[in-house]
């Protein structure tokens, strides 16, 4: 029941004390740069071995992609300046990239120009910040979002499967030994697509983002992918039983938790089957 609750989705009923295990405060030394898709996979066991945390981001309609690397460190001697950070972080991925969106959704033709010269306006940066920093950056652009955790052997096939559909990140996490989740060495690939502030923007281009779920659902299946459950999916009791060996054990304890199903909507029915 304690490992159910853990992982419940909220349909199981009302947590109403937690205890957290954190880990202390730490430093990390950021090392972001570009490259290339190809150069990225032959060194990618490399690339995430060698680092305590790794990223990288591929620009749709090329070969490039930003590679980052993030590792611990004792101290902060290397931060970024104020006037690089605003320049990186706040003017060209929100004031510019959000100008980007907009001509783009008007002229969607010129959407692979726009990725090509980003890709190739990258330069590298190295600095040292407190996690907090490293890791959080302020994202001004609205966007909707679809991640599934696959197995790290898996990315090939799944990047092929995705073929020019548009997916934008991959991401490398490594998790602990985790009885609930029964966690591997994985891959997070998620798929973002960027909206304009809420007030002005016409429906979510979901089409977009369901083009990519069907294109690689059937890999998913056989490649043990698994959806991010606070981002949007299109899964179903069904697909998500082949991937989750417990399933019908999680649904035992829903039945025994909430046999009248108090705690259902039209989500939780959809994934749980009732």
């Amino acid at each position: 029941m304690f490992n159910a609750a853990r992982v419940g989705v909220g349909a199981l009923g009302v947590l109403t004390d937690v205890t957290l295990q954190c880990t202390d405060a730490f430093i990390l030394r950021a090392d972001e740069r570009p490259g290339t898709v190809g150069d990225a996979f032959a060194s990618l066991d490399e690339h995430i071995e060698s680092n305590d945390h790794f990223e990288m981001y591929w620009f749709p309609y090329t070969d490039r992609v930003q590679l980052k690397r993030n590792n611990r460190v004792p101290v902060a001697d290397q931060p970024l300046s104020s006037f690089r950070g605003w320049l990186d972080d706040s003017f060209l991925s929100n004031t510019v990239f959000g100008g980007v969106c907009r001509v783009g959704r008007a002229v969607p033709a010129l959407v692979p120009t726009f990725t090509r010269v980003a890709s190739r306006a990258l330069s590298a940066r190295v600095y040292t910040a407190p996690s907090h920093e490293v890791f959080c950056t302020p994202r001004k652009v609205r966007f909707t979002e679809m991640e599934y955790g696959l197995p790290r052997e898996a990315l090939p096939e799944a990047f092929a499967a995705c073929g020019n559909r548009r997916r934008r990140a991959v991401q490398d996490r490594v998790p602990g030994r985790d009885p609930v989740h029964r966690c591997r060495r994985h891959l997070a690939v998620a798929r973002v697509w960027a909206q304009e502030r809420v007030h002005r923007d016409p429906p979510v281009r979901r089409d977009a983002l369901r083009a990519v779920h069907e294109g690689v659902r059937e890999g998913h299946h056989e490649l043990g992918g698994r959806p991010h459950w606070g981002k949007l999916n299109w899964r179903d009791a069904d697909s998500l039983r082949t991937v989750y060996p417990r399933f019908d054990d999680f649904l035992a304890v829903r039945d025994q938790l909430d046999p009248q199903r108090t705690f259902a909507n039209e989500y939780t029915r959809r994934i749980f089957g009732s």
